[in-house]
């Protein structure tokens, strides 16, 4: 998908970029406006073994976006501590409480 979407970004509208040292990429980022104020981080990945790729790379793109957007959606952390901390060191403004709908 992310191959997909990379092909496509013009016609996505996707924003982004990627992290580089060197020669060495390091990571990359993208995603797309959710609203005129609202940008949705739909892929962050970054090299584990590089201490503070993960904050510059998030630095980095909010840097680039444009000064209509005020929210950032870094979306589900999936409950995995380190990504919640990464998440929650932003000082989010809200979070959405998850739920589940079963259909009867």
């Amino acid at each position: 998908m992310i191959d997909d979407a990379l092909s496509h970004y013009e016609e996505l509208q996707i924003t982004g970029g990627f992290l580089e040292c060197g020669n060495r990429i390091l990571g990359f980022s993208y995603g797309a406006l959710a609203d005129k104020d609202t940008f949705a981080v739909h892929i962050e990945k970054a090299r584990r073994d590089i201490p503070g790729a993960y904050p510059a790379l998030a630095q980095a793109l909010a840097q680039i976006l444009p000064e209509s957007v005020t929210y950032l959606n870094r979306e589900e952390d999936l409950g995995i501590p380190g990504l919640r901390k990464a998440k929650n060191d932003w000082h989010p403004v809200y979070q959405i409480k998850k739920g589940v709908v079963t259909l009867l």
